[in-house]
């Protein structure tokens, strides 16, 4: 059993510094198009080098970004994953649907300052309202909302 349990025992992958990559990216990069400027004096057809140049140096400047890539792919993941958990019929989970909505509008909130301005101000305080849907959901449950005994008896016979 020692070839099996060897066969289905996790890969280890080594533990790698992201910052450290992107540095050695950017610096890989930026030679690279270096080296693509001498190159267009030799070669006939500057076009394409030209071309490949400016591709490499708007990867270096995307890579120079500060974790902004990275940050805004995740809160796009996360408008995603809320727009997936609101498909079918949410009337029968209040609590996924509520989770769903706080993360559909924390998500629209994180990206609010890429709007222009007078929309980016108003839409950004949805940023932290990734629970709210939630707290009023809870709060708004007959067992917590209606402390009272025979208060609810009292509103279902009116």
């Amino acid at each position: 059993m020692g070839f099996w349990n060897d066969l289905w025992k996790p890969i280890p992958v080594p533990f790698w510094n992201l910052n450290e990559m992107r540095a050695k990216m950017i610096s890989s990069l930026s030679d690279a198009s270096g080296y693509l400027e001498v190159a267009e004096y030799f070669v006939d057809d500057m076009g394409k080098l030209q071309e490949f140049r400016s591709r490499i140096d708007k990867t270096v400047e995307v890579l120079s970004l500060p974790d902004t890539v990275v940050k805004n792919y995740m809160t796009a993941m996360k408008i995603v994953q809320a727009v997936a958990d609101l498909r079918g019929n949410i009337r029968q989970n209040p609590q996924r649907a509520a989770k769903a909505f706080g993360k559909l509008f924390s998500g629209i909130g994180e990206l609010a300052h890429y709007l222009p301005f007078p929309v980016n101000s108003y839409i950004a305080i949805f940023a932290e309202a990734e629970d709210f849907f939630e707290n009023i959901r809870v709060q708004m449950s007959p067992e917590v909302h209606m402390k009272e005994r025979g208060l609810r008896e009292v509103i279902d016979g009116i």
